[in-house]
């Protein structure tokens, strides 16, 4: 009887194990939480890897000399701190685009996609970002169509979208669950 339990408890140990190294390795926790939304790990890391991979591009281009030691820790933590900010101002602009279109925002989305997508833009997205074209739409072009959306709107009704931004940032209840930024 109490072989069974030592090994029902192993089990269990085990599958503890491979879950809690699933859900840290595939990024499903949240960094930070805006107006009960999260932001997850996998996105806020895929998003820092790419602009670090923008940055590292553009100071091999224009530097011509690699930023090491603590020079390369301050760059990495702005490029953290920037990002969040980033997906953090997504999050307001999604969820209030969301609010104010309900199932047409998609298609007003979509639409403003097309008219950028006709352009070749897999080599600029591999070459600069280091993202596949289904990220680079998804990370960069699908958030700025939805910010343009959210600007037309806005300009239709007189409403200033940078003052929008400002004003849902700072009324946002946001919890930063990530050391140091």
């Amino acid at each position: 009887m109490h072989r069974h339990h030592f090994y029902f408890g192993l089990v269990f140990l085990v599958f503890c194990g491979v879950a809690v190294f699933s859900v840290t390795e595939g990024g499903l926790y949240p960094v930070a939480v805006v107006n009960g939304g999260f932001i997850m790990a996998r996105d806020f890391d895929k998003m820092a890897q790419s602009a670090e991979f923008f940055y590292s591009r553009a100071l091999d281009t224009y530097n011509k000399g690699k930023v090491e030691g603590e020079q390369s820790e301050n760059l990495r933590r702005e490029v953290e701190k920037a990002t969040l900010d980033k997906l953090i101002e997504r999050k307001l602009i999604a969820v209030e685009l969301k609010s104010r279109l309900a199932e047409r925002a998609e298609v007003s989305v979509d639409k403003k996609l097309l008219t950028v997508e006709n352009q070749n833009l897999e080599g600029a997205a591999r070459d600069l970002y280091g993202l596949s074209i289904a990220d680079f739409r998804e990370m960069v072009l699908r958030p700025e169509a939805e910010r343009e959306v959210l600007r037309d709107i806005f300009r239709s009704e007189n409403v200033s979208f940078e003052s929008w931004l400002e004003a849902a940032k700072s009324g946002a209840s946001t919890i930063v669950l990530l050391r140091g930024i």
